[in-house]
């Protein structure tokens, strides 16, 4: 990804995290949302220091170049998806939302990785959406990843991605269910994990 693609997804990148403080810093809001950003390429990196307040998020963009590896990404996704890493607060959790954007076709053993990960329990519950960018994706994949072609949004004009996410961000805003752990507060906490 690179050239106009890579500028709009950091422009959608830095509109969603807005709206997430926004959200965040009004009293009325029922969640507080956390979010963590993921990078994959050729591996995968997280751009995050785990689940984050998004105004303590220093975001100064993404560049994207050589492999698409969704294996590699898959795996750190179901690494952080755990009590010992993303979700140590006792406090209730929102079911994770994943959204997963890429404009090419996985170049590693992705559906390995997607086995394992398909057994977390959190990325059972949670909500998952993938952005296709272009015509150079695998939908079946994508489907696959997701769950449904329902949760697969083909764009071939990437300056609607910031429309699009910001859309999905009023969505989990007012569809987020919560899951109380045992001896749960009765707290604001919503957890979305976001890769990119």
């Amino acid at each position: 990804m690179d050239g106009n693609r890579i500028y709009c997804l950091n422009r959608a990148i830095r509109t969603v995290i807005k709206k997430y403080i926004d959200y965040n810093s009004n009293s009325e809001s029922k969640f507080n949302i956390k979010i963590a950003l993921l990078k994959f390429s050729s591996g995968a990196q997280w751009l995050t220091d785990g689940l984050m307040e998004p105004a303590d998020v220093n975001f100064s963009g993404i560049s994207c170049g050589g492999m698409t590896d969704l294996g590699s990404a898959l795996n750190e996704i179901n690494n952080k998806l755990a009590r010992s890493e993303f979700f140590t607060e006792t406090t209730a959790y929102a079911a994770p939302f994943i959204c997963f954007i890429t404009d090419g076709m996985p170049t590693d053993n992705y559906a390995v990785s997607l086995k394992k990960l398909n057994t977390n329990k959190w990325y059972e519950l949670a909500k998952k959406v993938a952005i296709a960018i272009g015509d150079m994706v695998d939908f079946n994949v994508l489907n696959e990843i997701v769950g449904t072609s329902e949760s697969v949004v083909h764009l071939n004009n990437e300056t609607l991605l910031e429309q699009v996410m910001v859309g999905l961000c009023t969505t989990l805003f007012t569809s987020a269910t919560y899951f109380p752990l045992p001896g749960a507060q009765a707290t604001k906490s919503a957890q979305p994990v976001k890769p990119i």
